[in-house]
């Protein structure tokens, strides 16, 4: 999975962190934090490369760095990380992978299975486990016969909302629109003659 391009930056928590540190300290620890995000490590004991990414001289650099280094802990491979930074990139990891199996299931319930893959079968071809859902009603079921919408219920202070116009009346007008303008009347007259 490809690594993610930002982190959590929580400022409350940051402020309270580094409330005592001067402000090249806190640019400095500012700038490894972005390069453990980017690299996964920073280089603790290297001067010169702690220098450069915290973008001043190696003397400022090794100043700076006997404050921060407290805020990093040395790992068994000898590079230096900060746990908290750390901790941010395991959440985001496991919601990613969350997200990428929630995506693997395409629109599926949770109870739905998985198409099973034959191995020379792209999934396009596919067959789903179980049979699909039953198909949803027809059009014709779901809009109401003409005259059938409910009374409008009225609103807190006694106003009533307008009835919605009726969808088999708006359709016979469009269609009589089409006719006049297929007879060859302008867009405009028909649409007049239509709705009036």
């Amino acid at each position: 999975m490809k690594a993610p391009p930002a982190f959590q930056f929580y400022p409350d928590v940051f402020e309270q962190g580094t409330a005592d540190l001067t402000l090249a300290e806190v640019g400095g620890y500012m700038r490894l934090l972005n390069a453990q995000w980017a690299q996964g490590f920073i280089p603790g004991d290297d001067v010169k490369r702690l220098a450069i990414i915290m973008r001043c001289t190696p003397t400022i650099a090794r100043k700076n760095w006997i404050v921060l280094r407290s805020k990093f802990v040395r790992g068994s491979d000898g590079n230096w990380r900060n746990s908290r930074m750390e901790l941010e990139r395991t959440k985001q990891d496991r919601y990613r992978e969350s997200q990428a199996n929630h995506g693997k299931l395409g629109g599926r319930s949770k109870g739905y299975p998985l198409p099973t893959l034959k191995p020379n079968e792209s999934p396009r071809e596919a067959k789903p486990a179980l049979s699909p859902p039953s198909p949803s009603p027809s059009l014709e079921q779901k809009i109401p016969p003409k005259g059938s919408q409910r009374e409008p219920k009225a609103f807190r202070r006694g106003r009533q909302r307008q009835p919605l116009p009726d969808p088999w009346h708006q359709q016979e007008r469009m269609a009589e629109m089409r006719r006049l303008i297929a007879d060859g009347l302008s867009y405009r007259d028909a649409q007049r003659k239509a709705f009036g």
